[in-house]
């Protein structure tokens, strides 16, 4: 043994706490996404959360920071819960104007554990290149007298093929004819699926003689495969009376898959009061329009049908031509034959017996194509009353609040349904839907352990040179490592001055936060300051230091003391390494000498 020395020695000692093994398991670990520029954005897809043992609580986000926020990426659904689990993942794409590659992160966290799923995503150019289509082809305006204005019509404008559709509109007249009495607005407009209605008018036909005038609507397009696309419009100015057709266009609505759309009224009656017959036809066979002609006296009503049964989903379009003797006249009709859909397909939600759970969650409800529509909206078993849902009827697009009240329930697994339902109605878009129910799957599942609040690292330090001012960061995992809800919240305090902040002060556990420490005039010294964390009556903290070294150089090593130990007449121990360090700025030279050795032996 060796003799004991006159002076005391700093032990440095180091504790290593060995976790019990957890395997973490996530397939697949890449997401491939593809995209046409102007479509609908590319279906969902799914990931499997497994573990060893099964049960664990996990946590799924996706990675986003100061540097690094892909709006096009969605946090998978659901976000937290046990294993083992699937994930739904969802990407938007409808912002996007040009190709796009984009790469994102989702980190899965289970326990101790890490898991990173690569999201990819390729927006291409479309298969096939945008074109002009309008309904109706042509348009005719009659004015009883100069001086008067005529009834606006529309004009709507699609895309037959794909991509984005820019296109501007213009009027030229014939040469040697009156100019400038035809009006479009808008001028422009861009599609990529779906239409556009633009009003067409004669607003004012002062300076014109009786007769007859033509003009032709010019819409042009860079990209279209059919530009420039060219509608006639015939204008008669004196005749003694017109057809007028109230309204001047009709859009019907239909559920893909469901029933047809509720029938509408035309009224059809002449600008001068004349007594005249006239017929009505439709260029399609899916529109129907019952009695098929009548007479001006009094304004006649008729019946429009819009049969989709069969149809699949899409933007059609059709013309009504009403034809007698006071002329002509054209009425422009679109079927939209959509799908309901409900995002999130389902919702989960984890809380503790005892305390209610005070998470709300959110369904969107939209039409594809984009579309109005009446929906209702249900909650089965009836006597689920946990769950509540709101509003319960309205008109897509829509979005629904869900909340769970688990007041007074204890440890248990439950299990609903919300169920929305198409509806048959009218409203002030004048369009209808019926079709098939949607159900969103609920569950709520309530366990008996308590949340636990936790914090990693348990301490932070930051090192700087007098000087170099500037804001250092280190991340802070929030933990919970008991129950599956823990809200929390912080606060701050420092010896002095005001350096230590979080980038973020509250949140739901597990949460990353940054610290953030600000050198900004800060002189030579060691900084101490403190973040406290809590959560009802739990509490962490996590003690910060901030070192701020001199400007010049500064000689520091890395542990303070050393320590052997060997058996008397046994192999010497081996040799410590330590390691001499320059904690200020600039460059230094040193020595090394042994000051005293308690021993009348040369051992060291």
């Amino acid at each position: 043994m060796f003799p004991t020395p006159r002076f005391a020695l700093l032990w440095l000692m180091l504790w290593t706490t060995a976790l019990g093994a957890q395997s973490l398991v996530v397939s697949p670990l890449e997401l491939n996404f593809i995209a046409e520029l102007g479509q609908p954005s590319p279906a969902t897809q799914t990931f499997t959360i497994q573990s060893t043992p099964a049960g664990q609580s996990f946590s799924a986000r996706v990675n986003r920071n100061l540097l690094v926020n892909p709006a096009w990426l969605l946090d998978p659904f659901p976000t937290n819960g046990q294993t083992p689990a699937t994930l739904t993942v969802t990407v938007d794409t409808q912002a996007f104007t040009a190709p796009t590659q984009g790469t994102a992160d989702i980190i899965v966290t289970s326990g101790g554990e890490q898991q990173v799923v690569k999201v990819t995503l390729s927006v291409t150019q479309p298969s096939q290149p945008p074109s002009i289509a309008t309904a109706p082809s042509a348009l005719s305006f009659n004015v009883q007298a100069p001086g008067l204005a005529g009834a606006a019509q529309d004009l709507i404008v699609s895309n037959g093929g794909g991509g984005f559709l820019d296109y501007t509109m213009g009027v030229t007249y014939p040469a040697g004819q009156a100019q400038n009495w035809l009006q479009i607005t808008p001028m422009s407009g861009q599609l990529s699926f779906g239409s556009r209605v633009h009003q067409i008018q004669v607003p004012d036909t002062s300076g014109l003689v009786q007769g007859t005038y033509s003009a032709t609507i010019r819409i042009q397009s860079t990209s279209a495969t059919n530009s420039p696309l060219l509608i006639p419009v015939t204008l008669t100015v004196g005749q003694a009376s017109a057809l007028v057709a109230t309204p001047a266009s009709l859009s019907f609505f239909a559920a893909e898959g469901g029933t047809s759309p509720e029938d509408q009224t035309l009224t059809i009656g002449s600008s001068g009061g004349v007594d005249s017959t006239y017929s009505i036809t439709s260029n399609q066979p899916w529109l129907t329009v019952t009695p098929a002609s009548g007479r001006t006296t009094g304004e006649s009503t008729h019946q429009i049908a819009a049969t989709a049964g069969g149809m699949s989903s899409g933007v059609y379009l059709a013309n009504l031509t009403i034809q007698g003797p006071l002329g002509s006249l054209q009425v422009a009709v679109q079927l939209v034959v959509g799908t309901l859909s409900a995002q999130p397909p389902r919702l989960d939600f984890l809380g503790n017996s005892g305390i209610p759970i005070r998470e709300r969650r959110s369904i969107s409800l939209v039409n594809t194509p984009l579309g109005a529509g009446v929906w209702s909206v249900k909650v089965t078993p009836s006597n689920a009353t946990w769950l509540k849902v709101s509003p319960g009827q309205g008109r897509v697009p829509a979005r629904l609040q869900v909340e769970v009240d688990t007041t007074g329930l204890g440890q248990d697994n439950l299990e609903a349904a919300i169920e929305i339902t198409p509806a048959r109605g009218s409203g002030s878009e004048g369009v209808q839907q019926s079709g098939p129910t949607i159900t969103v799957p609920v569950r709520a599942t309530i366990l008996a352990g308590p949340p636990h609040l936790a914090a990693l690292p348990q301490a932070l330090l930051f090192r700087s040179t007098e000087g170099l001012d500037g804001a250092l960061e280190q991340a802070l995992l929030v933990d919970n490592t008991g129950g599956p809800q823990l809200l929390w919240q912080s606060e701050v305090t420092v010896e002095s001055g005001d350096w230590l902040s979080l980038s973020r002060v509250s949140g739901e556990a597990p949460t990353q936060t940054l610290v953030v420490a600000d050198t900004a005039g800060l002189t030579t010294g060691t900084y101490h300051g403190r973040i406290r964390l809590f959560a009802g009556d739990q509490s962490v903290n996590v003690p910060v230091v901030l070192s701020v070294a001199s400007a010049g150089a500064s000689l520091d090593t890395d542990v303070s003391a050393l320590y052997w130990e060997m058996v008397e007449g046994g192999t010497p121990p081996a040799s410590r390494e330590v390691q001499v360090l320059n904690r200020g700025a600039g460059t230094m030279n040193w020595t090394a000498t042994i000051a005293e050795v308690s021993s009348s032996q040369q051992w060291f």
